[in-house]
């Protein structure tokens, strides 16, 4: 990697479920100052509004590892990067693959990347909200995917 400039940063953005009315102020303030905004394709069409005038960096479903590589990799060179994620970054989102690529960097490189965490909603909430079921004292929320997980 390159030598690390202290300007870079990396801020990881839940983007909600989906369209610009699930994002928070705080994660719109963020993609709208990055330099470089990177995201899967359909996340990136979900906030084009924001990013038109950007550089953005598409990517497929299935290279999360490799959009986390490339975003450490910017932020490391000296640029504000926004890592947009469905939903929040920290459930079944875009930070384990962000923290995986921070280990694969000498000690001195992950230390210096600048980075920052936005939560996001979560299409559980937002669609509880939607069809009048609040989801109020004890409940539980689990993913029945095995995309990244097998059911084994």
């Amino acid at each position: 990697m390159a030598d690390s400039n202290p300007e870079g940063s990396l801020t990881l953005v839940g983007i909600g479920p989906g369209g610009l009315d699930y994002l928070t102020r705080r994660a719109e303030r963020a993609i709208r100052e990055a330099d470089v905004v990177v995201g899967y394709r359909l996340y990136l069409q979900l906030i084009i509004p924001l990013i038109e005038d950007k550089n953005f960096l598409e990517f497929p479903m299935g290279a999360e590892l490799e959009r986390a590589q490339e975003s450490v990799k910017r932020a490391l060179d000296g640029e504000r990067v926004s890592l947009v994620t469905g939903g929040d970054p920290g459930i079944y989102g875009m930070a384990a693959p962000v923290y995986q690529a921070l280990q694969d960097l000498s000690e001195d490189e992950a230390a210096s990347v600048n980075l920052e965490v936005i939560p996001g909603v979560i299409a559980a909430t937002a669609s509880a909200s939607l069809i009048g079921t609040p989801m109020i004292q004890d409940f539980a929320v689990i993913s029945l995917s095995d995309r990244f997980v097998p059911w084994a």
